[in-house]
């Protein structure tokens, strides 16, 4: 298959080149072929990855695996070099932009988005990894708001329009541009998400006898009661109820439980969650002491940040929807072609 994809690009290489040549490094231009220069390379690290094992078992006999860290330390770099990326490029130009107009804006923008990783660092937060990533992706938020503000009151200025008129103007006849710049801050925000599950995710399992309780990250779970039944439909039902609570005040009760199917023999987990914006808790009844049902295995997860990965990634759908959505122009392409039909 790559001998014959191969042999197709060289046989059509003439038919793919461009007369037009990129007349500024700093350009939209130039900053979409850096983007997909980054995407390539993060594409050939995962296909080495995936292959390698193949290859290793080809030529030495031994199959040797790579795993999530070979990943995170390969790709890690260029997922941040993405991040500043989908900063920079909202504030370039077509043909060319000075580099001096550029340096002024990024300039400032990085800094007010310093205040970022500042107040992470007050909260606690002492990796520099976690803080120059929060410190990318508040730069790629506010160097996309900036642009879409400034082209809001730009356009209602000039075509002396309300706000709401203005921005229901620009996104109608700039579909791609907004809905693009949706998908950044979706990205921008899953990224979060992906911070807190991988930097910051803590977690802790034990075996408690009924008004014991674990500690996690200065939460209290107190295992209060078990319940064992079979149901109808030949289940076999247990369910923890597990009180929450944070320094001395009750926050919320969650019943993690297990559902055993006689037919299939098969179990179904059934997690407690107490679901926050800052944070999710997941507690799972991992087993239980069958003949009194005084003592039970739980395992609990801290998970910071993880609902702004659901959050971003509803904006990058509404993006792409906003980014492929028709026209009023190809709508009536379409009803013209159906009525010469």
């Amino acid at each position: 298959m790559f001998v014959f994809s191969l042999g197709l690009l060289l046989w059509r290489w003439s038919d793919l080149s461009s007369s037009y040549q990129i007349k500024s490094l700093f350009s939209k231009e130039s900053a979409f072929l850096i983007n997909n220069l980054l995407f390539f390379a993060i594409f050939l690290i995962c296909l080495i990855g995936i292959l390698f094992p193949i290859v290793s078992e080809l030529f030495t006999g031994q199959k040797v695996t790579v795993g999530p860290p070979f990943y995170k330390s390969a790709t890690g770099p260029l997922f941040a070099l993405l991040l500043l990326l989908m900063g920079v490029v909202p504030l370039t130009m077509w043909g060319a932009t000075t580099a001096r107009s550029l340096e002024t804006i990024v300039r400032k923008l990085a800094l007010i988005a310093l205040a970022a990783p500042v107040i992470a660092l007050i909260l606690g937060v002492t990796r520099w990894i976690a803080l120059l990533t929060i410190w990318l992706i508040f730069f790629a938020i506010l160097a996309t708001l900036f642009d879409t503000i400034n082209s809001i009151r730009l356009r209602s200025r000039i075509h002396k329009e309300t706000t709401w008129k203005a921005v229901n103007n620009l996104v109608r006849h700039n579909r791609r541009r907004y809905g693009g710049y949706l998908i950044h801050l979706g990205v921008a925000l899953m990224g979060l998400g992906i911070i807190g599950i991988e930097m910051f995710q803590t977690t802790t399992q034990g075996m408690v006898a009924e008004g014991e309780s674990l500690n996690l990250s200065g939460y209290t779970f107190t295992y209060e009661k078990l319940t064992v039944a079979d149901t109808p439909d030949g289940r076999n039902v247990a369910t923890a109820s597990i009180l929450i609570s944070r320094d001395g005040k009750e926050l919320e009760r969650v019943y993690p439980g297990s559902d055993y199917y006689y037919a299939s023999q098969q179990s179904v987990t059934k997690p407690g969650v107490r679901s926050t914006l800052g944070e999710d808790l997941y507690i799972i009844l991992v087993d239980w002491l069958e003949i009194t049902s005084e003592g039970a295995t739980f395992k609990v997860f801290r998970n910071p940040l993880i609902n702004w990965l659901w959050i971003g990634s509803a904006i990058l759908m509404l993006g792409t929807l906003v980014a492929l959505w028709p026209g009023r122009e190809a709508r009536n392409a379409t009803q013209t072609i159906k009525g010469d039909a």
